[in-house]
């Protein structure tokens, strides 16, 4: 078999594959669980722990800890006869959005991510938004 050193962006390139991180903190279900007993969806895999600044690749007997890094890997989502369009909208300071958490929007509203000052964040529920906060917004 021949070994050839490549990336996770490779496959992400060239392979109908995308890789995603996340950090898991002390409150994370998944803390002290081991990998064998995640509940991860279908075709998504557990490929990577980062700990301590240390890789771990991870089996079914791998414990996950807080403060660990995962990275995942999945299908990756093709828009194929499905109509999903994404939107801009710039928070300003007349927003009725500006100063409120993710939490206490309108129901109908999907924020996907935030761009805010040159950085990209995906939100959680606790997410505050800010004045010039970029808002990438899912048309349902």
């Amino acid at each position: 078999m021949a070994m050839y050193l490549t990336t996770f962006n490779d496959y992400s390139d060239t392979e109908d594959v995308d890789f995603i991180t996340a950090e898991i903190d002390e409150t994370h279900k998944w803390v002290g669980r081991q990998v064998k007993n995640l509940e991860l969806m279908p075709s998504v895999l557990l490929v990577l722990i980062i700990r301590n600044n240390e890789n771990i690749i991870p089996n079914g007997n791998t414990v996950i800890e807080k403060g660990d890094r995962i990275v995942l890997c999945g299908s990756s989502f093709v828009d194929k006869g499905t109509r999903i369009n994404l939107y801009e909208s710039t928070v300003d300071k007349n927003s009725q959005y500006i100063n409120k958490s993710i939490r206490e929007l309108d129901r109908n509203i999907l924020i996907v991510l935030i761009k805010r000052e040159n950085k990209t964040m995906i939100p959680s529920g606790n997410t505050v938004l800010l004045e010039d906060d970029i808002l990438v917004l899912l048309d349902r």
